[in-house]
Formats: C-alpha cells, structure tokens, sequence
C-alpha cells in the first residue's frame, strides 16, 4: 500500500544543465564623420545663399530669373559635393557621394527644365 505522507511515484525531476549563451557580438557602428572644416560650413551657406536670393526673386515677381537662380545653386551644390573632399562639404554630405549628387543634380536640373518648359505670359 501506499504511505500518506510519501508523493505519488512520478517522474523524477532531473536538474538539467543549461550551456551559457552564447556571447552576442554587439551591433557594428558606423565610424564617426571625419571633422569638418570652415569651407565645409561655407559651401552650406553658399547654396543657401542662392537659394534664398533666387526665392527673393520669385517674391519680386521675376519668378523665372528666381528659379534659374535656385536651379543653379542646387546643381552648384551637387557640383561641390562631387569635387570636395568629404571634410570639406559640411552638410551637404547626407549619403554616399553617388547618391548626393544624382539627387541634388536631379532636383537642380528638374528645376531648371521645368521652368525653363513653363511659357512666360504677355503683358
């Protein structure tokens, strides 16, 4: 018979041994951006310089005169980011090189066709 007190025979409980986990490699980073320099500012406020001047022109009515000025300051822009060193375009620098400069010459030269495609009215 069995004995009240005692547990019902069962399965036995083994301590199983667990192997440590694995060591997880921490995620790669990327390397820190090569430090810039003052012409790397420069070029920034360059573009925006034209930018703005040519949006100055668009406000004054001469929105054609204002356009080319902005087309030419985005191309200008992917003109510097294809010649400079990394250093030394400041933020103009958003991805690869390629990629830069096929967007900002992309955008500059939609501008530019784009008004260039659009009639000027008589008066």
């Amino acid at each position: 018979m069995s004995d009240p007190g005692r547990t019902p025979p069962g399965p036995e409980r083994r301590l199983v041994r667990r192997e440590p986990a694995p060591e997880v490699e921490p995620p790669l980073e990327a390397p820190p951006p090569p430090p810039t320099t003052a012409l790397g500012e420069l070029t920034l406020l360059g573009v925006l310089l034209g930018v703005c001047v040519g949006l100055v022109l668009v406000g004054q009515d001469h929105w054609k005169k204002g356009l080319y000025v902005v087309a030419l300051s985005v191309l200008g822009a992917a003109g510097l980011r294809l010649v400079l060193p990394a250093r030394n375009v400041g933020l103009l620098a958003v991805r690869s090189r390629l990629v830069d400069v096929l967007v900002l010459g992309g955008v500059g030269a939609a501008i530019f066709v784009l008004t260039l495609a659009v009639p000027v009215p008589h008066r």
